[in-house]
């Protein structure tokens, strides 16, 4: 009734229905997924973009770089290698 007075017009009772639902449901599965994948990309170009910048080769090569050491970092964590 206070949203009647303030705007002088009835309030849609289904409005506020489909309102609530809306935000109470909060993020869906895409936003979720959106959301990850985001700081993901993010956060693996900040990384090629230092070893870029820190052996001075180009952003391919960094990428390459990376790639390998995370696969050594593995090896080495399953005691494969060395």
């Amino acid at each position: 009734r206070a949203v009647d007075q303030l705007t002088a017009e009835d309030f849609d009772e289904n409005l506020l229905e489909r309102l609530i639902e809306q935000v109470s449901f909060g993020a869906g599965e895409r936003d979720l997924v959106n959301s990850g994948l985001e700081d993901t990309m993010t956060h693996a170009y900040n990384e090629v973009r230092a070893i870029r910048k820190e052996k001075d080769v180009d952003m391919r090569t960094a990428a390459f770089v990376s790639a390998i050491d995370k696969i050594a970092s593995s090896y080495e964590q399953k005691g494969i290698f060395p």
